[in-house]
């Protein structure tokens, strides 16, 4: 080997490359085996792997703290090793394996082993998340002849295997914590005095041998190419010099091959040559799926081999690519060894650990620890893979369960699959219900293409699209409304590129009757398909048995085609035997055609250009860019580029994907913009939503995918991206110094990293830099280690501040987030309290939430903050919540407050009395009563103003209580006891709170003209610029409106009480008036208008637990009542049985009487009479309110059951009932009744006159026609 140059990438890879590697050539050119003497030291980290545990429960950062720990501990004990003469030849994360050669190897060997223990021992310990870790080492010491081996293809791979070796992990494996344990035949070549007790198959080191140092000594290296030492999925990575250690997605395997010791006693060299075969099939079919071949380790009796899938970088299809490659690796153990294979899919946290003359690159974390557990456990022959692994699959494959196993490190049974042969694609297996939405114009191409084809007129639609933009769906969706009868679908595949007309094999088996036929079979299918169907194309039968991987006996036709016309000939005899075969409409698809094979888009070239005059429609899918395939022009082919959906229609998806459990429109909001108009992102964020995961956490589908675009950078870009993800989705140019260090304050060399990351960020006129998209930042943030992101935070903040000149009052927001996620506390708590404040002031309910949650976290970790503002900010924290609907939070916010104040009771009936106001809106009625005399008694013997004011809440409450559960007798008598404790203390929010109860009260009985106290209560409420309430007293100010028939009035006062909820950021309040503005639209006969904001009422109480949703839903329901629509009636029902358990009396009679008027309409008259009659009986007096409705539906059905006279009488007490209580829409709509039963022409024109008139007056403009009859 020439030695006149050294290669460029030799300085940096040199420290991840052991000396004896590098100097093997030079010692021993060619050879695949070497033999020395020498003693071999595998030490182990004893607690590793209990800390990992631990730290695994804190996810990310676990990761990294395990990283740490071990890293900063082989820090310290290697150079104790280095300095006896150690060299480091492999790095398992919490074990090294170190080699001695040379003049007193054995001692040493010894004496370093002694040395790092002494090191160990002085390690006081490191601070993590799971408390004060403390380690302790093991070590098994073996002197004699060892074998090494380097083999491979792709790259060299040293290996330590066979019988010495073997015997090492044999005393590793029985040494204790803090044992050194030597083989006999190490402790024969060392002294007795450094000798301890026997232990097992050893002898325990009692003391170190003298022996000389060697002293450190710098790391030598011949000139020779290091990289082919490195596995080609690291060089990229490694050459760099920019190595940041990053957490990852990643598909994780272990393969562990056995039986290798009995042959290097047999024969070495075969056992070489063996070694080699394997390794050079491992790096196959890893290189050939886009697997990278991480590193090997020693074992007993063979050894492990660690590949991974998505580290240092990814494609997207980590699971995918692994359990590929790790099928065709398991069929190619060579005789002798066997294969037991174990996969794992997880993050791990990746990146260069070891001093810098010696570094490893490596992975570490709990997906990692299963995978090796996992492998433990597999049977030899087989794959064993964990749910996850198989889930991240596209392709699907078959499996079989066996029996849950324990492992180490896990508390819980482990269960795994036997992963056998591929079987499918989870993409054409699945089919989606999620609802299309956005695409009507992409549809609507297909759909004439397809009657084109229908037609005889062949087509080809390319459709181009990024990742999760919906291609599949879309062609889903054309599939679902035409049906066609003859599909056949195929894939091209990323690791298939290579691979000669793949998709086609599949396509042409199809369509030519050939599935499922081994080769044999499939020669003679395909001769005698041709003879019969396509008989002039017999000559050319070896060349269309091509593309299906056969090869065929040569007629003298093709024998003498030149090899460079063969091809187009294929095409052509392919050609036409799909056409002889294939005369009916056909819809083919073909996925992925990005990487389409050359063979194939020579192929598919062929059949488009004559593709007009056949009955097929080819749809093409890929994703933007010229790799693979691309439709040449052709009037034949149509182009579809899918773009983003709009916000609106992405919001349409949501809603429609969560009828059954609605979302809060904030998260509907956050999802929709931080998908950016994917689809796919849209209903991953969704699905984790689902699954518990908060709205900002990021899926682990999703990141795969967007990673797999950043880590098309250059590893230093890759590094840069992620430090600018630390200054947000956008941010100013001139706060880059803070995490690009002082390069960023060159503006030229600023604006050239920027214009190179162009593809990831784009800078507006302004200077004002984004994300091109807000995940892509997401993911790029997520790789960065948590130490990092740390420093990086507290420098932006630092800048920050700075650049404020002391004044930062604007920047309050922005210096939240990065003291927060810096952990400078004390900057955190102060900071986010402002911003919380400020939001509080505007409304600002989420954002406001998020400060101040950021401000109590930052509490816990303040000494000597004072209680009371920490109480401060848990109930601000309650109080946002609660006007954002968020109940349950708002719940818990305000328990932590009450902690804080538990001896002052004023303080801490407030907080009872806001606790129990949550607990009425979703319907804990008991509980909220519990709670309000809990603080009457705190306040009760207290005798001053202060405590009178608060009893007047509390009690206040206490009757709003009562007539949100529909008793108004109850809701006044306590109003009234209020009101007076409320005048006599000057409370004026608890006076304001009792006369919106009597109003509401008398209104509910039918009193409207005693309902006169609901002007009062609105200018307190604006007096105390209390928005929230103006809003409640003004919707109610609607209501009473409404019942005293001015409706104009009504729909004034909803819409004023809807704009000040909106203003307050309240939608629940919003949707209860947008619900009783349904109700009137409803009677009006405005049905269009009144479903569009009953469904969005409806909506959005479900989604906040509200039980005033009941109402909304009654009003829905109704209006499909009216509409005729089917299953109206079984949703009437489960109604009345929702409003019954959540106490709702007057929804409970009102449904009631709408499901016996569904029974008239459907001709069950009888049933509706008995209905009827088990309202009243069931009501009591509730049933006096709804008297002149129960009279209306009455009538209705003693007239069909031909009970006239009783029908007149219903008539006549129900037009008294409904104006003496003043209720115009129930005295028309009796009317009408009145009027059908009339025989006098002129009485029965008075009767609908005046009817007519109270209609138009209300603005009604449509009645059912079952009033009209």
């Amino acid at each position: 080997m020439t030695t006149s140059a050294r290669a460029p990438a030799t300085d940096v890879l040199q420290p991840y490359v052991a000396r004896l590697v590098r100097y093997w050539d030079e010692e021993a050119p060619g050879r695949l085996h070497r033999t020395f003497e020498g003693t071999m030291a595998l030490v182990d980290i004893s607690g590793f792997t209990r800390m990992s545990e631990r730290l695994a429960r804190h996810g990310h950062v676990g990761a990294e703290e395990v990283t740490e720990v071990i890293d900063g501990t082989f820090g310290r004990l290697l150079p104790a090793a280095y300095a006896f003469g150690a060299n480091l030849l492999k790095f398992g994360g919490d074990a090294q394996l170190l080699w001695f050669t040379g003049e007193d190897h054995h001692l040493r060997a010894a004496a370093a082993a002694h040395a790092m223990r002494a090191e160990l021992r002085r390690i006081e310990g490191f601070a993590t998340n799971a408390g004060n870790v403390t380690l302790r080492m093991s070590v098994g010491v073996h002197s004699g002849h060892f074998d090494f081996f380097l083999v491979g293809g792709s790259h060299r791979e040293l290996i330590v295997a066979g019988p010495a070796a073997t015997r090492t992990v044999h005393m590793e494996t029985a040494a204790s914590a803090a044992q050194i344990l030597l083989s006999p035949e190490t402790a024969r070549l060392l002294p007795r005095s450094s000798l301890g007790a026997r232990s097992g198959p050893g002898v325990l080191l009692r003391r170190a041998p003298e022996v000389d140092e060697f002293g450190f000594r710098a790391a030598e290296s011949p000139a020779v190419d290091l990289e082919q030492f490195v596995p080609r999925g690291l060089r990229q990575t490694l050459t760099s010099g920019t190595i940041d250690p990053e957490h990852r997605p990643a598909a994780v395997a272990f393969l562990r091959y056995i039986g290798f010791d009995r042959l290097v006693l047999h024969d070495l060299n075969d056992a070489a040559d063996v070694l080699d075969d394997l390794v050079r099939a491992v790096q196959r079919f890893a290189d050939s799926h886009g697997v990278t071949f991480l590193a090997t380790d020693i074992a007993e009796d063979g050894g492990k081999i660690i590949l991974t899938a998505g580290v240092p970088d990814t494609a997207g299809n980590n699971e995918e690519q692994m359990l590929l490659a790790l099928g065709e690796i398991r069929n190619c153990a060579p005789e002798g060894l066997a294969l037991r294979i174990g996969v794992n899919s997880g993050y791990v946290f990746a990146g260069a650990v070891g001093p810098g003359y010696r570094r490893t690159y490596t992975i570490m974390g709990d997906a990692v620890n299963l995978a090796a557990r996992i492998m433990e456990k597999a049977p030899a022959g087989e794959v064993y893979a964990t749910r996850d692994a198989l889930d991240g699959s596209r392709t699907t494959f078959h499996v079989s369960a066996p029996e849950p196993f324990s492992v180490k490190g896990k508390a819980e049974p482990v269960h795994a699959f036997s992963v056998g042969k591929p079987e499918g694609s989870r993409s054409s297996l699945q089919v989606t219900t999620t609802p299309l939405v956005g695409r009507d114009e992409e549809l609507a191409v297909l759909t004439r293409a397809w009657a084109d084809a229908l037609e005889g007129r062949g087509g080809v639609v390319e459709i181009t699209a990024g990742v999760g933009m919906g291609k599949s769906r879309l062609v889903q969706e054309l599939f679902t409304a035409t049906q066609p009868e003859r599909v056949i679908a195929v894939e091209c595949r990323l690791y298939r590129t290579n691979t000669p007309y793949f998709p086609f094999r599949a396509l042409l088996r199809e369509a030519w009757g050939l599935e499922d036929l081994d080769p044999v079979a499939t020669a003679a299918a395909l001769a005698e398909l041709v003879r019969s169907l396509a008989p002039d194309l017999e000559p050319w039968l070896a060349l269309i048995g091509t593309p299906l991987g056969l090869a065929l006996p040569e007629s003298p036709q093709v024998a003498e085609l030149d090899d460079q016309f063969r091809p187009v000939r294929t095409n052509a005899a392919v050609s036409a035997l799909l056409r002889a075969t294939n005369d009916q409409p056909t819809l083919f698809q073909i996925d992925g055609t990005q990487w389409m094979d050359e063979a194939s888009r020579d192929l598919l070239n062929a059949l488009v250009a004559e593709i007009e005059h056949h009955p097929w429609l080819v749809i093409l899918s890929r994703q933007p860019g010229d790799d693979g395939f691309v439709a040449d022009e052709n009037p034949a082919v149509t182009r579809l580029e899918l773009r983003p959906l709009e916000t609106a229609d992405a919001k349409v998806l949501l809603q429609r994907a969560t009828t059954g459990v609605p979302l809060l429109s904030s998260q509907v909001d956050t999802l929709a913009a931080r998908a950016e108009g994917n689809p796919l992102f849209l209903l991953e964020l969704l699905h984790a939503l689902r699954a518990g995961a908060a709205v900002d956490f990021l899926p682990q589908s999703v990141e795969g995918l967007i990673a797999a675009r950043i880590d098309t950078l250059a590893p230093a870009d890759r590094n840069l991206v992620r430090r600018l993800a630390v200054l947000g989705t956008g941010f100013r140019q001139e706060h880059t110094p803070a995490v690009l260090g002082r390069s960023a304050e060159d503006p030229g060399w600023l604006l050239s990293t920027l214009n190179r990351l162009g593809d990831f960020l784009s800078v507006d006129a302004t200077g004002w830099v984004s994300f091109q998209h807000s995940l892509i930042r997401d993911v790029a943030y997520e790789g960065l280690p948590y130490k990092t992101r740390r420093e990086l935070h507290a420098d932006v903040g630092d800048a920050i501040r700075a650049s404020s000149s002391g004044h930062p009052t604007g920047q309050v927001e922005l210096l939240s987030v990065h003291y927060s996620e810096a952990h400078r506390w004390p900057e955190a708590w102060d900071f986010s309290r402002q911003a919380g404040d400020g939001a509080k002031e505007i409304y600002a309910n989420l954002e406001a939430a998020t400060f101040y949650r950021r401000a109590l976290a930052a509490s816990s970790s303040i000494p000597d903050l004072p209680t009371s503002e920490v109480a401060d900010v848990s109930e601000a924290l309650g109080d946002v919540l609660e006007q954002a609907g968020l109940f349950e939070e708002s719940l818990d916010a305000f328990r932590r407050a009450s902690r804080f104040v538990r001896d002052d009771p004023i303080r801490s009936a407030d907080l009872l009395l806001k606790r129990a106001r949550l607990r009425a809106y979703t319907g804990a009625y008991s509980v909220a009563y519990r709670e309000l005399s809990i603080g009457r008694r705190l306040v009760a013997e207290m005798g001053t103003a202060e405590a009178l004011g608060a009893t007047a809440r509390l009690n206040a409450l206490n009757a709003q209580i009562r007539q949100l559960q529909q008793h108004p007798q109850a809701a006044l008598r306590l109003a009234a006891k209020a009101m007076a404790q409320a005048e006599a203390s000057g409370e004026r929010e608890a006076l304001a709170r009792s006369y919106q109860v009597v109003d509401a009260a008398y209104n509910m009985l039918g009193q409207s003209a005693k309902a006169v106290y609901g002007e009062r209560a609105l200018a307190i409420y604006e007096e105390l610029g209390d928005l929230p309430d103006t809003a409640i007293v003004t919707n109610n100010l609607g209501g009473q409106a409404y019942f005293e028939g001015k409706w104009e009035d009504a729909v004034s006062f909803y819409a004023r009480a809807r704009d000040a909820d909106a203003r307050a950021g309240n939608e629940v309040g919003a949707a209860i008036c947008g619900a009783n503005m349904g109700e009137l639209l409803v009677s009006q006969g405005r049905l269009s208008e009144a479903e569009d904001v009953l469904v969005d009422s409806v909506r959005v109480l479900r989604a906040h637990g509200r039980v005033a949703a009941t109402f909304a839903a009654i009003q829905l329901a109704r209006l499909r009542q009216l509409r005729g629509e089917s299953g109206a009636a079984e949703t009437l029902k489960a109604l009345r049985l929702e409003a019954v358990r959540t106490g709702q009396v007057q929804s409970a009679i009102e449904v009631a009487i709408l499901i016996a008027h569904g029974l008239v309409m459907e001709g069950r008259a009888q049933e509706a009479l008995d209905t009827l009659t088990e309202i009243e009986r069931g009501a009591g007096d509730e049933a006096e309110l709804y008297g002149s409705m129960l009279a209306r539906t009455r009538a209705q059905a003693l007239a069909a059951v031909g009970r006239s006279g009783e029908a007149w009488d219903a008539v006549t007490a129900g037009l008294e009932q409904a104006r003496e209580q003043g209720l115009p829409f129930e005295v028309a709509q009796l009317l009408l009744i009145e009027a059908e039963m009339i025989s006098d022409p002129s009485a029965r024109e008075r009767a609908l006159a005046e009817a007519d008139r109270l209609l138009r007056q209300l603005g009604v403009v449509s009645t059912p026609p079952s009033l009209r009859r």
